[in-house]
């Protein structure tokens, strides 16, 4: 059951590899803080040119073929991505297609949505309008449309099967998320700012014009003669990143130019990396994944470790088992490591979604039950649980996806024991089963299937962290038997 690590898959290895290169690397008017970036030198207020953004995009080390999405929200910032990404696509033979999301929360965005079709039109992108049409927040909006906004964006591309999007986060964003953070006390994760490239399971984020200054992307904009939306909350002193924004020309007088901040959140990413590859070498000699979406690793060698370390494995184990975006509070990992280390025998506890328990001398990590989400409909691309995604080729109709249960075990267990016994009893009622309404159909991870009814897919997880040693394979087929994972 030894496993290899998710870092060490090939997509994140072009993740470092595209963070190194990335640091040798009708018109509305803007708004008033657009001027605010402006420096003195031509060189920063210059448009980007082609060889530029090529260089750019040859940092993030983008693979061959495929569509790429661009989020776009109409503001200066996407729509330069948008006009340098159509420029690009048409030189390399890449289509580029833009998603707007009218998230509804102020009475003007179904207007600028149209709006920023009709501009994307001119420029020979096609796009879509993505609507929320749920409940407004009350609260922290802000946060609220990027919540919807990733949400809606997500669902569409795992429909289209695009893997790539492209967002428009620039130099001084990222100089503005270096001190945000460092207000938050973040350490050296945190402070690293936006990575170029970030796997986000099925989907990977990719930024190109990190290395950019805002001012550069509104230059390009004004010598093509594009237009683009002015969102006003943008300069509402309501939202932090607004007020610290009207700070940085004091912080640029005292040396700390968004150019510097972004060149040490560079230097952050650069530590964070190293440590990552000592957690990652650690997973991988003491550590075992499963297919099945649990982990077990050696307390006694994790003990060894540095705090820092100890800290670092645990928490990408539980984001993985987890299913988040984002790693466990530092706070809950700590207390989890303390636990370990400490003289009482340590009897397990919750945290993130996920259960830490004691195993055969090692430290379980399982997917805590009261967290698993509901079953859903057995379909091509359907998720369940975050976890494992559905590859259907044929059947299935009127069948759905979702945790075996205790029922579920005590009717498989007579007809694959040893699949059964091979796997910890906590395991087992998480696991993902195939049903037609009541009935059991199959558990592609016991091997345990009924013949005549099976549909024709596999499961896999989302997040591909699965073994492929010892004839183990992240993708399971419906039709597995039990040899096909012992």
């Amino acid at each position: 059951m030894r496993g290899v690590p998710s870092s060490a898959l090939p997509r994140s290895a072009r993740r470092n590899t595209a963070a190194d290169a990335s640091r040798r690397s009708m018109t509305s008017p803007p708004s008033d803080r657009d001027d605010a970036f402006v420096e003195t030198t031509d060189a920063v207020a210059r448009p980007i040119d082609k060889s530029e953004f090529q260089a750019a995009m040859d940092c993030l080390g983008l693979p061959p073929g495929g569509r790429m999405v661009i989020a776009c929200s109409g503001g200066p910032d996407s729509m330069a991505l948008a006009f340098l990404m159509q420029q690009w696509g048409d030189g390399h033979g890449r289509g580029v297609h833009a998603l707007i999301v009218d998230h509804g929360l102020r009475l003007e965005s179904a207007v600028e949505a149209a709006e920023t079709k009709a501009r994307l039109n001119g420029l020979g992108i096609p796009s879509d309008i993505l609507t929320h049409d749920g409940p407004r927040p009350d609260s922290d909006f802000q946060a609220a449309a990027r919540e919807i906004r990733y949400r809606l964006i997500t669902s569409w591309m795992e429909r289209a099967r695009d893997t790539a999007l492209f967002l428009a986060h620039h130099q001084d964003d990222q100089a503005e998320t270096f001190m945000l953070r460092l207000g938050r006390g973040s350490g050296v994760d945190g402070l690293s700012a936006m990575a170029p490239v970030t796997d986000r399971g099925a989907v990977t984020l990719y930024r190109p014009l990190l290395t950019f200054p805002k001012a550069r992307l509104i230059a390009t904009l004004k010598v093509a003669g594009v237009g683009h939306a002015d969102d006003p909350s943008n300069r509402s002193d309501a939202f932090a990143r607004v007020r610290l924004r009207g700070l940085m020309d004091t912080l640029a007088s005292e040396g700390m130019t968004p150019e510097r901040l972004a060149g040490t959140a560079a230097r952050m990413a650069r530590v964070r990396r190293a440590l990552d590859c000592i957690r990652d070498l650690f997973v991988d000699r003491h550590a075992s994944v499963h297919p099945a979406g649990f982990a077990v690793v050696d307390p006694a060698a994790l003990s060894e470790q540095p705090e820092e370390i100890g800290l670092r494995v645990l928490s990408h184990l539980i984001r993985l088992v987890g299913a988040r975006d984002y790693p466990p509070r530092e706070a809950y990992v700590s207390g989890l490591l303390s636990a370990l280390g400490a003289e009482a025998p340590f009897t397990g506890r919750t945290l993130a979604g996920v259960t830490a328990a004691p195993w055969r001398r090692k430290l379980l990590l399982c997917r805590e039950a009261a967290a698993i989400a509901p079953p859903v409909a057995l379909a091509d691309g359907a998720v369940w649980d975050g976890r494992f995604r559905i590859i259907l080729r044929s059947g299935g109709a009127g069948m759905s996806v979702g945790a075996l249960g205790a029922d579920g075990v005590r009717q498989a267990k007579p007809l694959v024991p040893d699949a059964i016994s091979a796997l910890p009893a906590i395991v087992r009622p998480g696991l993902p089963a195939i049903r037609s309404g009541d009935r059991l159909i199959c558990v592609p991870h016991l091997g345990f299937a009924v013949c005549r009814d099976v549909p024709d897919g596999e499961i896999a997880p989302v997040v591909p962290f699965g073994a492929k040693s010892r004839g183990n394979r992240p993708e399971v087929p419906f039709s597995n038997t039990p040899q096909d994972l012992i």
